[in-house]
């Protein structure tokens, strides 16, 4: 964090994180953990179309992939940005949000116009046992969880991803935030064990950042860049939304069967073969 061109409006130790809140002079605010770590989200107060990181539009995007969106459930708030956005460019969405730290869903709440109403719930738990508990399906579900030493492992396993698998309808997507192999040592395995669980699996690359988004569902489902680059204009186009998703896609699109070949399945707990 740049202190020179940064107002701390909140700083704060949880039982997770050391959460900072800062507002700069063009009036982005934005959510950090730790003084040292990397910004986790950023709002322009008053505009929820404004999606100041790279990797948000993109996970946008991969809803183009869903024939239905009526129902979504979003692991990991930080200052709610998705969730935000989402409710100004699709007021009948049913949302739930999971969020393991009380104080992020507080800070988000008081500095991030984070507002809950009856279709936009939010649970504070762990992602991971919300999956072990959920017994409903939903159209999408985008997976947004790093703390200050990237996404916990509990989130990335093989049992992990059979309980979201079982969280979608069949003509669902999981929509995921990860890391890529430069910041993750996981990263190979990640794909490994997506492809273990998902017949279907494309990566689109996030451009000036470390990150990845991985499209993931079941059924056997082959895109090119184009077919989803059409799926994408066309979304935006229907929902008029206030941007232009398709640039994200040009250029990062490609399929995840041939990535990954030196990973290993990721597992709860060893497992041998």
């Amino acid at each position: 964090m740049n202190e020179t061109h940064e107002t701390i409006l909140f700083e704060q130790h949880s039982a997770f994180n050391h959460i900072l809140v800062t507002e700069n002079d063009r009036g982005l605010r934005a959510l950090w953990f730790g003084r040292n770590g990397v910004r986790q989200s950023v709002v322009k107060p008053g505009d929820p179309g404004h999606l100041e990181s790279p990797y948000t539009p993109a996970m946008i995007a991969g809803l183009a992939l869903t024939n239905r969106l009526e129902e979504v459930l979003i692991i990991g708030l930080g200052g709610g940005v998705i969730p935000r956005f989402l409710r100004a460019c699709f007021p009948q969405l049913r949302m739930d949000v999971v969020e393991i730290d009380p104080l992020v869903v507080a800070a988000a709440k008081e500095f991030f116009e984070y507002r809950e109403d009856p279709d936009l719930r939010t649970h504070v738990a762990d992602g991971r046992a919300f999956l072990e508990q959920c017994d409903r399906q939903y159209d999408a579900i985008l997976l947004d969880v790093a703390g200050p030493d990237g996404p916990p492992r509990a989130l990335m396993t093989c049992e992990c991803l059979r309980r979201v698998r079982d969280a979608l309808g069949e003509e669902g997507w999981l929509i995921a935030n990860v890391w890529s192999r430069q910041a993750n040592p996981h990263y190979d395995s990640q794909v490994t064990t997506y492809r273990h669980v998902f017949e279907s699996l494309h990566l689109l690359d996030v451009r000036g950042l470390g990150n990845q988004i991985f499209l993931a569902g079941p059924g056997r489902r082959r895109l090119s860049r184009k077919s989803f680059s059409d799926r994408v204009s066309a979304f935006g186009r229907l929902h008029q939304l206030p941007l232009d998703l398709t640039a994200i896609v040009r250029g990062g699109f490609r399929p995840g069967e041939t990535e990954g070949r030196e990973g290993k399945i990721l597992r709860d707990s060893p497992v041998a073969g």
